[in-house]
């Protein structure tokens, strides 16, 4: 009854504190407030009034559902092994796109640049172990699609390249008919075996907090593995020593909506809600474009850009127009606040018939130019500019993809996909190629996302100082028979906190195994741990003591489920693991990488 009623009395404090009626409006593919700006002038977001979203005087409760969204998007453990976070993906410092180095994958037949997710898992009784139940692949599984950014996303109303998350978002018991597409969006990773999940793994059906996922996220405390004292100050104290499940509790009470404030933990609509609620708030409004400081030369380029018909795409309008332009120090702002995203939010193909990166189907979603410069990747199968089948990835790059390749005299398509300029052949001069850059580099680039200040502050996580496979300190030895055991130490070892993570387990693959042989199924894999490996191999540990032993699957892993337990008292302590797999049939051995394991 208490929560009850808690949650009635805020519902009309959101009431009484809303200053404005939402006037949600989509105009081509992107959506937005009608009567509301942000504190830099671009529309507002539009949400569904099930989750809604405040520019002025927010409640408490749309403040915390923000901030455990902040918390969640940050959080490795919304994966199966604790190894991969929405921002894993989605770094600031590169734009709202994956600056890691990039998996090769393929999209639509061609060769594409993606982001890494996890390696391949799968559920067993209680444990998650590695590999699929289907052909090896020892290494991280990569994403068809280079990432997206989610900054400044709020405008598009279907998210995705190929605007495959819906503007509506059914939950059990209820839907949010539109406005939506947010929460569509932050629904699927969780669960994307390539993203971030382990083979079959679903919400639950009843999406009532009791699954697999949602029992491994709601015991564990929030951001628990990320690098101690680098948590957002945003985030309360008082959540980094709870359960999620509490949190979600105390958070959601006070929605409106019985099937939504029921105390039932971590829930499918409530991670969704939270995290579309904290990329509400991820407006990148203050670049020069945005504060009137834009230069000369960027005023230049954004006018070779627009004069080219880049903006019949890349624009609301089709024709942005700057309010102020010539005056010293005070040049910039759109007229027409619905461009400030510099997108349509439509489907378009830039590639020609006939060429390799064509989309079928329609095309791509026009990408944001916000914050262009800070992004290591470039279209949607991140190749960016190809030249001698290399792919070339820096702005000026871009630059010169539009200015030479797209000129139809080199085959490109010319008209609006085309920059043109007073050279021959309507090429960029010099300095015409360089103040397109300067408009694009910095012009649209705002300073927050460089500096990670509020909104756009983030705790460090662990992998961006432990890159895949950093951990390995010795090198492997294959067997006679050519097949060679490849260690993989990924999921972090941590200690539990308070309601903190109860995954931990350490693997072992085929190195090569989609080019070379297996290791046998069956074969007998020993895990051993040390505090040296300073032999010279193939045993590298010289007192190894045995943890554990699995047998090899068919596809040629082995795996250990927490084979220490993890305390306070091993907090700093390092120590170096090594596997040997015997053929007991043969009886030839392997030997893995021997690799460090550190508990924190």
């Amino acid at each position: 009854m208490k929560t009850s009623l808690y949650g009635t009395c805020l519902y009309g404090l959101v009431l009484l504190c809303a200053p404005v009626v939402a006037q949600n409006t989509t105009r081509l593919g992107l959506q937005g407030d009608a009567v509301a700006t942000t504190a830099g002038g671009w529309v507002a977001p539009a949400a569904h009034p099930g989750n809604p979203f405040s520019v002025n005087a927010p409640t408490q409760y749309q403040i915390d559902k923000q901030n455990l969204g902040k918390a969640l998007f940050w959080d490795v453990q919304l994966s199966t092994d604790d190894t991969m976070s929405c921002g894993s993906c989605h770094g600031f410092g590169t734009g709202g796109t994956d600056g890691r180095p990039a998996g090769q994958a393929s999209q639509f037949g061609a060769p594409s640049l993606g982001a890494f997710g996890v390696i391949p898992q799968s559920r067993v009784g209680a444990n998650t172990i590695y590999g699929f139940n289907a052909p090896s692949q020892e290494t991280p599984s990569v994403t068809p699609f280079h990432t997206p950014t989610m900054v400044g996303a709020y405008m598009n109303r279907q998210q995705l390249w190929q605007k495959n998350a819906s503007n509506v978002f059914n939950f059990a018991g209820g839907s949010f008919n539109n406005w939506s597409s947010l929460e569509s969006q932050a629904a699927g990773p969780p669960t994307n075996q390539i993203e971030m999940a382990h083979q079959g793994l679903v919400w639950s059906p009843n999406q009532n907090g009791a699954g697999p996922l949602e029992d491994k996220l709601g015991a564990a405390a929030p951001l628990a593995t990320v690098v101690p004292g680098s948590v957002p100050a945003s985030i309360p104290t008082a959540w980094l020593t709870m359960s999620y499940d509490a949190v979600f509790d105390q958070v959601f009470a006070a929605d409106p909506n019985p099937v939504i404030n029921a105390a039932n933990g971590a829930t499918r609509v409530r991670v969704a809600m939270a995290i579309a609620s904290y990329e509400r708030t991820l407006v990148p409004d203050q670049a020069p474009i945005d504060t009137n400081t834009m230069t000369a030369q960027e005023v230049q380029g954004f006018n070779i850009v627009r004069n080219s018909g880049c903006f019949v795409c890349h624009s609301i309008s089709g024709n942005p127009q700057l309010v102020n332009t010539g005056t010293p120090n005070s040049n910039g702002t759109l007229v027409d606040r619905w461009d400030n995203l510099m997108s349509d939010g439509n489907l378009h193909d830039i590639f020609g018939f006939g060429n390799p990166r064509q989309v079928p189907g329609g095309g791509v979603k026009t990408p944001t130019l916000r914050n262009l410069a800070l992004r290591r990747r470039f279209f949607h199968d991140g190749r960016g500019r190809v030249v001698g089948g290399a792919a070339l990835n820096t702005l000026p790059d871009i630059v010169d993809f539009y200015d030479i390749d797209q000129n139809p005299l080199n085959g490109g398509l010319g008209g609006v996909f085309e920059l043109n300029g007073s050279g021959p052949n309507n090429s960029l001069t010099t300095n015409e190629r360089n103040a397109v850059i300067a408009f694009l580099g910095n012009a649209l680039t705002d300073p927050r996302l460089v500096a990670g200040t509020a909104p756009f502050d983030s705790p460090q996580l662990y992998h961006t100082l432990l890159p895949f496979e950093s951990l390995h300190t010795r090198p492997a030895t294959p067997a006679p028979a050519g097949w060679q055991p490849r260690m993989i130490v990924e999921t972090p070892a941590n200690v539990p906190k308070v309601g903190g993570p109860t995954e931990w387990k350490l693997g072992v693959s085929s190195r090569n195994a989609t080019t070379g042989p297996l290791m046998p199924a069956g074969s007998a894999a020993l895990l051993a741990i040390d505090v040296f490996d300073n032999l010279g191999g193939p045993l590298h540990l010289p007192n190894p003591i045995l943890l554990g032993s699995s047998a090899v699957t068919p596809q040629g892993f082995a795996t250990i489920n927490a084979p220490v337990p993890l305390s306070l008292a091993l907090v700093g302590v390092i120590a170096k693991a090594q596997w040997a797999v015997v053929d007991l049939v043969t009886s030839q051995i392997g030997w893995s990488e021997a690799a460090t394991i550190f508990a924190f």
